[in-house]
Parts: structure tokens; sequence; C-alpha cells
């Protein structure tokens, strides 16, 4: 009985630390983490060049490219973009998900926006993408994300990262 409840343990006990995050996830979410917050600062400022920087390269080149993309970023500064954000906080997923020669990972972003006087708390998901094993990542808004997009930007796609998007971007609670 007493190697039986041993057993348990040990194997609980293995189980346990292998589920633990490595070291390189860890450095690796938290560069994700810090491009994802140099990259809503880039929009805060409407410095749309940097946040074209962060933004992921298959989704640039399908909106026509860095020029026209930015025009249309230009264009819409007075209407689309006319809540203040307030406030953002940032929180890594644990894993990082390899595919195709990029690393996938998810950043929360929760934001705080100034609507019509008011403030309202906007959850969020950023897809976070690297093809070069971390050193930069870029972004694309998950919830917007749908499974055609999906198959059109990316040539593999770890389904488990998919399984994580919000379907919708909603409201906190205050």
């Amino acid at each position: 009985m007493k190697k039986r409840i041993l057993f348990f343990l040990s194997a609980s006990l293995l189980m346990a630390e292998t589920m633990k995050p490595t070291p390189l996830d860890i450095r690796l979410r938290d560069r994700a983490k810090s491009d994802a917050i140099a990259m809503t600062r880039a929009a805060e400022s409407k410095d749309y060049k940097t946040l074209l920087a962060y933004t992921y390269p298959k989704l640039i080149e399908k909106g026509g490219g860095t020029d026209a993309m930015l025009q249309r970023m230009e264009q819409s500064e007075d209407g689309e973009f006319d809540n203040q954000l307030m406030e953002a906080r940032f929180f890594a997923e644990k894993n990082v998900y390899s595919a195709n020669g990029e690393l996938h990972t998810l950043i929360e972003r929760h934001s705080l926006y100034h609507v019509d006087g008011k403030p309202m708390w906007i959850r969020s998901h950023l897809l976070a993408v690297t093809g070069d094993r971390g050193r930069h990542w870029t972004f694309l808004e998950a919830s917007s994300l749908s499974d055609e997009l999906i198959h059109l930007l990316f040539q593999d796609f770890n389904i488990r990262v998919r399984d994580q998007f919000y379907d919708f971007v909603h409201e906190l609670p205050r």
C-alpha cells in the first residue's frame, strides 16, 4: 500500500513539474507581452508606422500593403478611433505553440476606454506571432480571425491556439 501511495505521489509531482512553463516559454511570453505594450502605445499616440511594424506582415499584405494600410489608418482618424484609451493591462497566456516555423501565443488585453464620457473596460485577445524565435512579435486581433481568415493567413495553424480565442469582445464588469 505504501508503495502505491509513493508511486502516486511521485507520478503526481512529475506531472506537475512537466506542466510548468519552461524558462524559455516564460522569456518568450514576456517578450510578446512587451511588444504588445509597445504596439498599444503606438496606437495610442497614432504612430501608425510603428503600429504597422507590430502588425502581422501577411495581414498587411492582404490589406494592400504598408502604404494602403497607412492611408486607411490616417483617414479613419476622424471617426473610427474617437474612443480614448485610458489604460491597458496585459496578461500573457501560459502556452507558446509552434506551427510552420512560427511561434504563436495569446496576450489578453484589458483596455479601459472613455466612450461618450463614460469608462468602459474591454477584454480582448491578441494573437502574437514571431518568425524569428521571439526577438520581434507581431499581432492580430484574435476575435476578428474567422477560420477562413486563419486558413488564408497561415499555412499551418495550431488549432489549440484557436480553441483559446474569445469569440467576441465583451465589456468587463466594474
